[in-house]
C-alpha cells in the first residue's frame, strides 16, 4: 500500500530546498493529500514540528486523524460493505479505507476493472494487514500538530489571521477533487466537513491577499500572472502539468528541463526485411539528435531529459531506435544503484515484428553498457527502467525484465511500472540472433505493414 501524491516528487524536493520554511514560525498546510509535502517538512523541521494539515477528503482525513491520534466514526456501505467483517478500532478503518481507495480506480465499467476489483474484494484480508503494517510506520515519517477538515480558504484565513507560513497545494481542475473521491465518499459514511467548491480561477484574488497580509508563502499551481508576478520555481517534466511555485521567498531557483533537437535525414528500418544474417550496430548518438528521433516516435507531450550518454541502432544500416542512460539515482528491488544504470529511454521507430523488445534487450548488453561503467568507475551489474502503462505490466519488458515495483498514479492515471535486467555478456549481435529466433521470426506480417511506414511503439 504505497502512500503517493499528486505532486511530483522532484518538485518537491525543489521546494524543500528553496523555502526556508525553518525561518517560519509554523505552517500551515492547505490541500494536505496524501501528505507528501508533511513527510518533506518533517525530515526538515524534526518531530513534532508545527506543522498544521488540512484538507476535505476521506482519505486525507483519516490520515490526518490517525497522525494526531484523534477518531471519528466510519461506516462502510454499498460495494464495501463486505469491509465491515475485517475492520474494529479506528486503526483498521483507516487501513480499509487506503485499501478502498485502492479500489476506487478500478470501479469502472470494463471487463478488466471488474476483475481487479473481484479480486480486491476477494484478497481484501492481505492489502489491509499490509495497508496496518504501513500505517504502524507512518507517524515515524510524518509529524503534525493537528489536522482541520475544512474548506482550505478557511484554514488560509486563519494562517493570516495568526501571522504563520502558509504551504498551499490547491487543485488544478475545478471539480477534480470530488471526482477522485466519489467512490469512497458514496461508499463511507463519516463527518464529511461542508465546504463551498473551490474554482481555481479565483486563485488569483487569493494569492493577492496573501501577498498583502505580510505572512511567509508558498503557493504551487498550473497558473501564472506575468503582470503581477514571477513564479520563484517552474517545474515541468514528462506527462505531468507543469508547476508553478509562488513564494515570498527573494531567492530564484527557476527551474526549466527542457530539450533542444537536430533534425537529421535517416532511413528507418523495416522489420518485415531483417533475417537472422542482419548486422546489427550500436552507435554513440549526439543527444540533439536522439531528442529529434524521439520527437518523432514518442508522445509529443514528453519533455525529453539528457542522459549520460545515448545510442542509435542500426540494422542493416538503417534506424531501429535508440537508447539513452543515465546514472542509477535510486535502488530498485535487487538492483543497488551502485550497480545499476538507469535507462532514459528505449524508442523503437515501430512496434511492428516486436522491434521494441528488441531496444530494450540491446540496452542489456555488456558491450554497450562497458563504456559507462568506465566513466562512472563503478561495475555495472543491472539495467533499470520506468514504464507507465494503463495496464498493470508492459508488454514490451514482459519476459525480458522482471518486475520490481508497480504503484498507480493518480493524475496520470497509469501505472508506474519499474523494471530490472541484468547485464547479460553477450554482444549486440548475439542479442540480436535471439531476439529475432525467440521474437522475430515467430510474428506473421499483418495486411497493414507495408514498406517503411513506421508506427509508435508500444509503451
Amino acid at each position: 500500500m504505497p502512500f503517493f501524491g499528486t505532486v511530483p516528487g522532484k518538485c518537491v524536493e525543489q521546494v524543500i530546498g528553496t523555502v526556508p520554511f525553518k525561518e517560519w514560525p509554523a505552517v500551515y498546510v492547505c490541500c494536505s493529500g496524501t501528505f507528501r509535502i508533511e513527510q518533506a517538512l518533517t525530515q526538515v523541521l524534526g518531530t513534532w514540528a508545527p506543522i498544521y494539515s488540512n484538507d476535505v477528503s476521506l482519505y486525507s482525513s483519516v490520515l490526518g486523524a490517525w497522525l494526531t491520534g484523534e477518531t471519528f466514526d466510519i461506516e462502510f456501505r454499498e460495494e464495501l460493505s463486505f469491509v465491515d467483517r475485517y475492520v474494529d478500532d479506528f486503526g483498521s478503518r483507516v487501513a480499509a479505507v487506503l485499501v478502498a481507495h485502492e479500489m476506487s480506480r478500478f470501479n469502472r465499467n470494463n471487463d478488466y476493472s471488474r476483475q481487479m476489483f473481484g479480486y480486491y474484494s476477494e484478497h481484501f484480508g492481505t492489502f489491509h494487514a499490509k495497508a496496518l503494517e504501513k500505517l504502524g510506520h507512518l507517524r515515524e515519517t510524518i509529524s503534525i500538530r493537528r489536522y482541520f477538515a475544512r474548506d482550505w480558504r478557511v484554514h488560509l484565513d486563519e494562517a493570516i489571521e495568526a501571522g504563520v507560513g502558509i504551504a498551499a497545494f490547491p487543485p488544478f481542475i475545478m471539480g477534480d477533487y470530488e471526482k477522485q473521491y466519489q467512490f469512497l465518499e458514496r461508499c463511507v459514511a463519516w463527518p464529511a466537513p461542508s465546504y463551498d467548491m473551490y474554482d481555481p480561477s479565483q486563485l488569483g484574488d487569493i494569492m493577492d491577499r496573501v501577498e498583502t497580509s505580510g505572512v511567509p508563502y508558498c503557493i504551487l499551481t498550473d497558473q501564472t500572472w506575468p503582470e503581477k508576478r514571477k513564479p520563484m520555481l517552474h517545474y515541468v517534466q514528462g506527462r505531468k502539468k507543469p508547476h508553478f511555485c509562488f513564494s515570498d521567498t527573494p531567492k530564484s531557483s527557476v527551474r526549466h528541463i527542457t530539450s533542444n533537437n537536430a533534425p537529421f535525414k535517416y532511413e528507418p528500418v523495416d522489420p518485415w526485411e531483417l533475417r537472422p544474417q542482419s548486422v546489427v550496430e550500436v552507435a554513440e548518438a549526439p543527444g540533439d539528435a536522439l531528442n529529434y528521433f524521439k520527437d518523432i516516435y514518442l508522445a509529443t507531450n514528453i519533455i525529453h531529459t539528457g542522459g549520460l550518454r545515448g545510442y542509435f541502432v542500426l540494422l542493416d544500416g538503417k534506424y531501429a531506435g535508440g537508447i539513452i542512460y543515465a546514472d542509477a539515482q535510486r535502488s530498485i528491488g535487487r538492483a543497488n544503484a551502485r550497480r545499476a544504470l538507469y535507462v532514459l529511454s528505449d524508442v523503437a521507430v515501430t512496434g511492428d515484428r516486436r522491434l521494441s523488445k528488441l531496444i530494450a534487450m540491446l540496452a542489456t548488453s555488456h558491450d554497450v553498457v562497458r563504456p559507462l561503467s568506465v566513466r562512472l568507475m563503478k561495475r555495472i551489474e543491472w539495467v533499470v527502467t520506468t514504464a507507465r502503462s494503463l495496464g498493470p505490466s508492459s508488454m514490451k519488458y514482459r519476459d525480458i525484465y522482471d518486475l520490481e515495483t508497480r504503484a498507480y498514479d493518480e493524475e496520470e492515471e497509469r501505472h508506474i511500472l519499474n523494471y530490472i535486467a541484468q547485464v547479460v555478456p553477450k554482444s549486440p549481435q548475439q542479442i540480436y540472433k535471439q531476439w529475432f529466433r525467440k521474437y522475430a521470426s515467430k510474428v506473421q506480417k499483418p495486411a497493414r505493414a507495408t514498406g517503411t511506414e513506421a508506427t509508435p511503439a508500444a509503451d
